[in-house]
This record gives C-alpha cells, structure tokens and sequence, in this order.
C-alpha cells in the first residue's frame, strides 16, 4: 500500500502557520472563553463540588420526577433529524427501554441545519405537527428530543411544559454551540431553551456548567456508542500500523503530514482525503485491522477539546485508541491505562513509535478500553441509567 504525503484533494486547507488563520483560531477561542466566562460568572459563590461526573455516583443529583405507576410497556416519543448516526445509536437503545415513537424533522420538509437561517414558516409547521402527535393522548411516558434552538422557538418548548410530561433533551458540543449565532434574536444552541426540559444532557463538565448557570438542570453524559455494530470482528489481523477515520479540516492535515513525514505508516479515511469515505463496515474493518486509531479531540476548529463520538466506538472494537489528552477524559477512560494519550505533535509522534514497539502493552491498554467500553459506554447503558434516576423505569422493564 502507498502512503501518500498530504493525501486529499488540492488545494490543501489553509494552513494553521499563516498569520490570518491563527488570528482567526485565537478569536474563535477567545469568544468561546468569553462565553464560558459569563456563565461561570452567573455561579460565583455557587458550590459545585456536589455535582458528580465519574463513578457510581455521577448525577446523583438527578431525583425522580414521575411516579412509577407509568403505562408499560414505557411510550418514549423520540425526536431528532437523522444525519448519520442517530437512527443506529439513539434508536436501538431507547427501544431496549420501551416502545418508540420516532419522530424526524425531515419527513415534514424541515432541515434545521441547512440553512444559516432556517426557513421560520417551515419550523412553525412542524413544531405544529409535533404537536398534534404529542396532544394525541397516546400517554407519553417520556419525550426525549435530540434538539436545540434551531429546532425549537422557547415559546414551543414552554408550552410543551403544560403536557406534564418529562422532557429530556440532548445536548452535545455544548462546548462550541451551546449559545452559537443568533437568529431572530434566538440563540441556535440550547442556551434559550435548555431550562425548560426536565433534564438538560451535556457531553462535558464546561457545558453542565453553562446549563447550570442558564436555569437548566444539566445531566452529565459523555456519549456512547452502539456494541452490534462496533464490534470486534474475527479473523481480521491488525496490518496497518495506524489508522484515522474523519473528515480533513483544520489541523489534522498538517498533524497526518508530519507523522509521514516522520516515517509513520498512516492512513487517513473520510471527506477529503484520497482513500475518502468508508461505509460504516469498512469503518469497522479498519479499526479491526488497526494496530492504532488515532483521535483528534479539538472541538469545530477551536483548540477546546473534548469528547467525540470515536472516544466510545474505536474501544469498543477491541482497539487501541491514542486521543488527545483533556480533563474531561478521565471521567470515561483512565488515561494510558485504557486508552493511550497525547498532549502535542512531537509527543503524539513518540507515543506512536513507542506503542507500535510494545505490542504487548499496546493490546493490553486496548483490552481494558473495550471492557470499559462494553459494560459502561454503551448508549443502552447510558439511558437506562439516566431514566432510572427519573423514575421512568421500573424491576419490570428491561
């Protein structure tokens, strides 16, 4: 196989060593500073040592908000626009809890992400046709919503307070997007709406601190993945040295250039680069068949790192996963004993040559993330303790 500097398509991205895109990174930093800033203001004098995020404990200040004398089997109404992933995550999980209703924007003619600005007349028809399947008296056990301001006005989500139904909403890259631009003087994050849901869920300590310090009560949950489909397979022997999966944008160009550079056999799959996308059981082959997955954990081309999706699939196949080193990982994983960390180029570049000469070590790290993946991190897992804690879920459901 040929191993290709700067695989991907000409012209290469912008460079992160010109003067303007550097600028253009510490102000995009800056702001999301800025905003972590006057949340965490909003908290001053606010104890928050008694919020949990790791361990048995986590969320224990989560109480239950309906009592258990729910109609089984438990009626969740699910809402989220399928892009790639949600349907072969979210779906198969909240199913193992109850029966589902799914319900997506884009079946009514509403993309909530196309535009900059969303199509205002399309959003109102299908908030009111969300509706009308809610009011239906199906006896709704829970309403779980996978959505933020460019779904829903504040009013709508005010007013399906009155169904007297807990809401859970779904909240990710709270980081970067938790406020994002402003349309129609209505943030497109979840920061104008978080505080009417039951529980707001955030993927990172910083965004449970703005929901907190926005009115919500945020629920701490790091991600998940799916075990039918990220899977370890048989008879698949690990023959490429490393492999990245992802799209090629921001610094991830320049970092895959100087491993090759270095000497380092990798191969990068997704929108952009020359071996370009992979369907999802190609994705699962190649983690199969790596000897290293590489992460990058910077959040939409900012230097703020947190969780991504791949933090929970790679180990969950059985491989060895090398992210970026941050806080919140040690929440999910134990850094360098069940997933391997980096903390800059040059150091990624030795971990690489270390861990591919220590086979043995290698795979044992990668054993203790799978078991660590497997029995904690699946979306199955994930949800059933969160509706557990509600009171959503009792000895007879599943």
């Amino acid at each position: 196989m040929m191993y290709l500097r700067n695989p991907g398509f000409s012209p290469k991205p912008p460079s992160l060593r010109q003067p303007w895109v550097w600028w253009v990174r510490q102000k995009y930093n800056l702001k999301i500073y800025f905003e972590y800033l006057k949340y965490r203001r909003r908290l001053k004098g606010y104890d928050l040592s008694r919020y949990i995020f790791s361990g048995p404990q986590a969320n224990r200040h989560i109480r239950p908000v309906t009592p258990n004398s729910l109609v089984r089997p438990l009626k969740i109404f699910a809402y989220w626009k399928h892009s790639n992933w949600e349907n072969y995550n979210l779906l198969p999980a909240l199913q193992t809890l109850g029966e589902v209703t799914h319900f997506d924007p884009l079946q009514v003619g509403f993309d909530p992400s196309a535009p900059s600005k969303p199509n205002l007349l399309a959003r109102d028809a299908m908030q009111d046709e969300l509706w009308r399947q809610l009011a239906s008296k199906q006896n709704w056990g829970v309403l779980f919503f996978y959505a933020s301001g460019a779904h829903f006005s504040p009013e709508f989500v005010k007013k399906l307070q009155t169904l007297d139904i807990p809401m859970i909403n779904l909240g990710l890259d709270d980081v970067v997007y938790f406020e994002d631009e402003k349309v129609n003087g209505v943030y497109r994050g979840n920061a104008d709406i978080a505080r009417y849901f039951t529980v707001h869920c955030t993927s990172s300590i910083i965004g449970f601190v703005k929901a907190l310090a926005a009115g919500a009560t945020p629920y701490y949950l790091p991600g998940g993945a799916n075990p039918d489909i990220y899977q370890r397979l048989p008879d698949f022997k690990r023959d490429l040295d490393v492999v990245f999966i992802g799209a090629r944008f921001y610094d991830r160009d320049e970092v895959i250039d100087y491993l090759q550079l270095q000497g380092i056999k990798i191969q990068a799959y997704g929108m952009g680069w020359l071996n370009g996308v992979v369907t999802n059981q190609q994705q699962i082959e190649l983690l199969n068949r790596a000897k290293i997955v590489l992460g990058f954990n910077r959040y939409s081309g900012s230097d703020w790192l947190g969780f991504k999706g791949r933090d929970f699939e790679v180990p969950m196949t059985g491989a060895f996963h090398l992210v970026n080193n941050f806080p919140d990982l040690s929440n999910a994983y134990a850094p360098g004993i069940e997933v391997g960390v980096y903390n800059s180029k040059r150091d990624l570049l030795s971990k690489i040559r270390h861990y591919l000469s220590h086979p043995a070590e290698r795979e044992q790290i990668a054993r203790a993330g799978w078991l660590r993946a497997t029995a904690e991190h699946t979306w199955q897992a994930r949800f059933k303790t969160l509706f557990e804690k509600l009171g959503l879920l009792t000895q007879e459901a599943p």
